[in-house]
Parts: C-alpha cells; sequence; structure tokens
C-alpha cells in the first residue's frame, strides 16, 4: 500500500485530493497521512514509515510548502515532494529551483500521474 503525505491547511483541499488520487490513480490503495501546515509535515516525515510521496500545499501556516519542500530535499533526498498551489509566484520560484509543482486545480491530472510514476513497485 503506497502512503501519501498530504500537507493542506484545508480540509475541503485534502478532501478532493484524495478522492482523485483514489479515482485516477493507479497504484493503489493508498493510504494518507495528513496535515494542516507545513511543521506538521516536517515532523510526519521524520516519523512516518514507509512514507512514498509527499504533496504540499504552498499557502500554509508555520511554515510554507516551499520552505518545507526545501529542507526536505536536503534532509530527505530519496523522498518525492511535490507542490500542488495556486499562488502564482510560488509556481514560478519552485520551478526555477527545479521543484516538481502543479498549479491547483487545473492540473490535477498531471499531479497524480506525476504521484503515481514517483511511488516505487514496492509498495
Amino acid at each position: 500500500m503506497a502512503k501519501i503525505l498530504i500537507a493542506d491547511d484545508e480540509f475541503l483541499n485534502r478532501d478532493i485530493l484524495k478522492a482523485q488520487i483514489e479515482a485516477i490513480g493507479t497504484k493503489g490503495p493508498y493510504e494518507f497521512e495528513e496535515v494542516q501546515n507545513g511543521e506538521d509535515a516536517l515532523r510526519v516525515v521524520n516519523i512516518a514509515e514507509d512514507l512514498a510521496v509527499a504533496v504540499l500545499d504552498n499557502d500554509m501556516p508555520i511554515r510554507d510548502g516551499c520552505e518545507v519542500a526545501r529542507e526536505l530535499k536536503k534532509e530527505q533526498p530519496g523522498l518525492p515532494v511535490v507542490i500542488y498551489t495556486s499562488n502564482a509566484k510560488a509556481y514560478d520560484t519552485l520551478k526555477r529551483e527545479n521543484i516538481p509543482v502543479f498549479r491547483k486545480p487545473d492540473d490535477r491530472w498531471g499531479l497524480v500521474k506525476w504521484i503515481d510514476s514517483n511511488i516505487p513497485s514496492s509498495h
């Protein structure tokens, strides 16, 4: 079972994303860890076992997705991390930094395809 971290401060956004992953993803079944801010995302990554992918919203309280993605890139280089955001400025910044980023809500198909392509076969 593939375990996916979803970090988004909006409950509805997390629910919609989970439903989209389950509906169009091909590597299920999936298990989800959910958090509401960047600090909790870092905590979960450090304690969760077998986390396959981390999906981060950019605009979250305490620590934003950009900051969390940069830290995870250094501290957990083997963990695939992607940002799903409607923030155009963050989108452009992340693209320049080679951090995977998809526009919310328009590119949900691309996001789910990216998630599936980054889940190892062993999950």
